[in-house]
Parts: structure tokens; C-alpha cells; sequence
């Protein structure tokens, strides 16, 4: 009979973090001037560990190599910055509020989100229902730059959750259909 631990399924979220903890503990050193001791925020981010696998994975994934780990500070510097300045609107997309302009925009965009297997958004956007002219006709280019910005920070939010939960690392998918789109 075999023991309910062989069941189990494997801490993935926890082999990446021991797999690249040379970068993260370097990571948390080289930003000791912005990552305080309690990893909660006004934003309600959590900088911590798995937060800052994020960057260590999208940056310098080898981890026998100290290539990209300068990028990866430079990135979440700009980060921590930007949520700074964005950290109440944030805060009410991680308590489930619609980000800012969200109706507005639906009106002139034709996207859809679905959830794949592990939980993470997959997000459709039909070129062909959507009217990028007419958004940018009713919309400045800096209210276009938030929202994108924004689902985008929604995306993590629920990729953040699931990965929590999950201990798998969990991610979001886009997809543009360009099916029967005029470019002229």
C-alpha cells in the first residue's frame, strides 16, 4: 500500500526558491534599502521571496550565472517606485475593485478572460470586435498606458494567489486574434 506522502504533490514553488536562492538572497541584499522588514506594503504587495523569484525567472534565470541580476534590481526598484505612486488604486484591485476605466474601455476593446488549469487568467482580445481608433479617439494616451498596466496588475494578483496556494509557480497568458483584421 502506498504512504499518503508519495501522494503528495511536489512542493514545486519551493524547489524554485531553493533553486535560485543565490540570486534572491542577493536580490534582498542589494535592495535592503527599499525591503523592509515587514513584507507588507500600502499596496498590499508582498515583497518577498516568491516575489522576487518573479524577477530572478524573467532576468536572470541561471542561476550559476550573476548575468541579468543587475537588470532584476533595476527592475524591481522601478517597480517598488511605480507602486508607490499607484498604491491605493492597487490596493483596491487586490481587494477586487474594477481597475480604473475598466467599463469605458470594454466598450471599444473585445477581450474575454478564462482561467486555465492551474487557476491562471488566459486573456483573449478579438482585434476584429475591437476598435483601438475609436479608444483612442475617447481615451488619452496616459488612461490607455494605466489600463494596460492595470489588468495587467490584476492578472497578478490572481497569479500571485494561485501560486500561493497552489506552491506551483502560476502565470497568465495573453492572446491576441488577429483573425479577419483589417490593417488597412
Amino acid at each position: 500500500m502506498a504512504s499518503l506522502a508519495a501522494t503528495e504533490a511536489p512542493d514545486e514553488l519551493g524547489q524554485l526558491l531553493e533553486f535560485h536562492e543565490q540570486h534572491i538572497e542577493a536580490l534582498k541584499s542589494n535592495l535592503k534599502d527599499l525591503l523592509v522588514s515587514n513584507p507588507e506594503t500600502e499596496s498590499g504587495t508582498k515583497y518577498d521571496d516568491i516575489w522576487i523569484l518573479r524577477y530572478v525567472l524573467s532576468n536572470c534565470a541561471d542561476p550559476k550565472s550573476d548575468k541579468g541580476l543587475k537588470r532584476a534590481e533595476d527592475s524591481i526598484r522601478k517597480s517598488i517606485s511605480w507602486r508607490r505612486k499607484n498604491a491605493a488604486t492597487l490596493k483596491d484591485i487586490l481587494e477586487g475593485k474594477p481597475v480604473p476605466f475598466d467599463a469605458k474601455f470594454k466598450e471599444f476593446i473585445a477581450v474575454f478572460r478564462l482561467f486555465g488549469d492551474d487557476g491562471g487568467p488566459i486573456n483573449i482580445v478579438c482585434l476584429n470586435g475591437s476598435s483601438p481608433g475609436s479608444l483612442m479617439d475617447n481615451a488619452s494616451f496616459d488612461q490607455v498606458e494605466e489600463y494596460l498596466l492595470m489588468t495587467k496588475e490584476e492578472d497578478y494578483v490572481i497569479c500571485d494567489a494561485k501560486t500561493r496556494e497552489s506552491r506551483k509557480l502560476v502565470k497568465m497568458i495573453s492572446i491576441i486574434d488577429m483573425y479577419d483584421y483589417g490593417m488597412f
